[in-house]
């Protein structure tokens, strides 16, 4: 048989140049699946070298046709500013992709407006599942009647659950996070804490850590706890590294909302004089170092590995009824991140 590169091959093709069924080039392109037909080794090796000759690329559209399924699962974020949520989307992705599904990660770049217009376009493609970190679920939770008719479940990363019926909700365990650096703040005999957030930028998720590390630090008498300071810019940063300088009594750490926050206030808290590692430790949240970071600074991770893991289960065994799932946080002390 003669078949044109240029042309697009198909299953009837490859199974006339390799001498078998349809059925039997479904089977090889599928073993995870069952037929009604059962192939020796010898037998797939030689429809897989065939395939590889021709250059055949399998067409999941008829499967999409057929089993009304897109294989395909939708992932909005905030933003991928950090780097916990670029590793997010690359977990997520890998995760979904062993299973034979295709991730469609984007972000709202905290527009409610985008984050809209992202999730109505994951249901005109009828997205198997849509994993959603909301920015503006009150101004958009309306698309969830539109999300219901059409079938598709949704995973909500956030703190409180959704009305949602077919939903489930995870999220990163906030509380169990403050009280680990509170821990290991105390332990360090630090007693005086300060908090720096983001404004405009992540400034409800700002808000909401900073009200978490309150309620930690209530537990805890021999703590104190400063007002907190958000910043809109590393300028932001610098002056008020600055103001803790001509301070008589600072605070004696840092918690940071994450760890791109808490390297901007370590390095401008050196250049006001101050040691960010033993006068003021600087703490962050994320937990994922690089080897670009001017320092090596105390963190607590978010393992977001498990939350892919975790998003997948649910998914995979299709076990939505409204339930919230905490993920707990692990402590990297200096010397210890990756």
């Amino acid at each position: 048989m003669s078949v044109k590169k240029k042309k697009q091959v198909t299953i009837s093709m490859l199974a006339e140049f390799a001498g078998v069924s349809r059925v039997a080039v479904y089977a090889a392109m599928n073993p995870e699946k069952k037929t009604t037909v059962s192939l020796s080794g010898k037998t797939r090796e030689k429809i897989l070298s065939a395939a590889k000759e021709l250059g055949y690329v399998p067409n999941d559209m008829g499967r999409t046709l057929v089993s009304g399924r897109s294989r395909n699962v939708g992932l909005l974020l905030q933003s991928h500013d950090s780097r916990m949520s670029r590793r997010l989307i690359f977990a997520c992705g890998q995760r979904f992709g062993r299973a034979g599904y295709m991730l469609i990660p984007d972000t709202s770049q905290n527009s409610v407006e985008r984050e809209r217009e992202i999730l109505s376009s994951f249901l005109i493609k009828r997205v198997d599942c849509v994993i959603v970190g909301w920015l503006a679920y009150e101004k958009n939770c309306d698309l969830l009647e539109q999300f219901d008719r059409c079938g598709i479940p949704m995973i909500h990363l956030q703190s409180h659950s959704s009305e949602y019926a077919r939903s489930a909700t995870i999220a990163f365990d906030e509380a169990a996070v403050m009280e680990l650096l509170c821990d290991f703040l105390i332990r360090r005999g630090k007693k005086r804490i300060g908090y720096a957030g983001f404004t405009d930028r992540c400034s409800f998720a700002s808000a909401d850590r900073f009200e978490f590390l309150r309620r930690a630090v209530k537990k805890h008498p021999e703590l104190i706890l400063e007002p907190p300071f958000y910043a809109a810019s590393a300028m932001d940063c610098r002056s008020h590294a600055e103001s803790l300088k001509m301070l008589s009594s600072r605070p004696d750490a840092l918690i940071c909302f994450n760890d791109q926050l808490a390297q901007v206030m370590g390095v401008e808290l050196k250049f006001a004089g101050l040691d960010p590692l033993h006068e003021i430790t600087v703490a962050g949240i994320d937990g994922y170092g690089d080897a670009f970071d001017p320092l090596l600074l105390p963190s607590v991770r978010l393992p977001v590995e498990k939350l892919a893991e975790t998003a997948f289960t649910i998914f995979a065994s299709e076990d939505f009824h409204q339930q919230i799932i905490k993920i707990s946080p692990e402590m990297v002390e200096r010397g210890e991140m990756e």
